[in-house]
């Protein structure tokens, strides 16, 4: 879920940073690459993860010379790995994608600001 928010705000920023350098918005436009940049912090700090599975755990209790399991004492597991395993990204991980992002963001942002100051 936490991917689905980061790819959102990606887009946003994305969408907001075109839209504030085709017409002059300058406003806008920092705050596009302000997105991405922040976007990219977030799996810089975080780690973001997928599910790739889940371990399903049950105790059993005997009942009777018959096993049964014990349905109060199942116990579910989320197996995750992180977006850059799941790319194959390999060694750099969250951390190589995240400071992709912030760089390009932090570019983004001075494109704007230096075409204002000219």
């Amino acid at each position: 879920m936490f991917y689905l928010i980061l790819l959102l705000l990606l887009g946003i920023g994305v969408v907001s940073w075109i839209i504030g350098q085709s017409y002059g918005y300058v406003g806008i436009a920092v705050l596009g690459a302000a997105f991405i940049l922040i976007a990219g912090s977030a799996i810089a700090l975080t780690g973001v993860q997928v599910q790739s599975g889940m371990v399903k755990t049950t105790n059993y209790t005997t009942v009777n010379n018959s096993v049964v399991a014990n349905s109060s004492s199942t116990h579910y597991t989320y197996a995750t790995r992180s977006v850059g395993a799941a790319f194959g990204v390999g060694v750099l991980g969250s951390l190589g994608i995240g400071g992709l992002l912030m760089l390009l963001g932090a570019l983004m942002m001075g494109q704007t600001l230096a075409e204002v100051s000219n």
